[in-house]
Formats: structure tokens, C-alpha cells, sequence
């Protein structure tokens, strides 16, 4: 899961001027292949492969937590590897259990 673009901007501010959300973002892409998500946040050709657990695929406390979010108000999140990412949701993992 990437970090907020606020983290990325700050640093850069701090000195390192090369590592704006904006210039770092195409690296991000470059690394991955998002086998869920297709989108200009994603990469599609990379190294890395990106997936979510599907819904379906949820244990009952996982469900249940996601259920108790929604029911206090938290926003549905679906990608949360995008700038504007609030809420609850599937988290982005490139581990083989996550590949399948």
C-alpha cells in the first residue's frame, strides 16, 4: 500500500524535490501489474503483482468489520492506493496468498 501524497509533497519540501507524490506516482506504476484495478493510478506491466481479497472471499469478521464501518459512516473504498483514498475497504497486497 502506497503512503498519503501529503507524505510524498512534504519531503519533498524538506529538501528532496524529487519525491512529490506527481514524480514518484509513475515508479509506483512502473513496479506493478493491479490485477484489480485499471486505472492512470495503476500499473499494469510491472513486476509486482497487486490484488485485493474479494468481497466473497472475506472471513465473517472481516465481513463483519467492513459491514460496521459502512453501518458508522465510513465511505466505502475500493482503491485504496488512490490519491483521494478514504474509507474502508480491501487493502492492495503483493503477497502470493493475494495472487491467487
Amino acid at each position: 500500500m502506497r503512503g498519503v501524497p501529503e507524505d510524498y509533497d512534504n519531503w519533498a519540501a524538506l529538501g528532496n524535490e524529487e519525491w512529490t507524490f506527481q514524480k514518484v506516482l509513475p515508479y509506483f506504476k512502473k513496479a506493478e501489474t493491479d490485477r484489480d484495478i485499471q486505472s492512470d493510478m495503476h500499473g499494469s506491466n510491472g513486476p509486482i503483482p497487486v490484488r485485493r481479497h474479494q468481497p466473497e472471499t472475506w472471513l465473517p469478521a472481516q465481513a463483519a468489520f467492513y459491514q460496521a464501518c459502512l453501518a458508522a459512516d465510513f465511505p466505502a473504498d475500493a482503491d485504496m492506493n488512490h490519491p483521494d483514498s478514504m474509507g474502508v475497504g480491501p487493502i492492495p497486497m503483493n503477497n502470493p496468498t493475494a495472487s491467487a
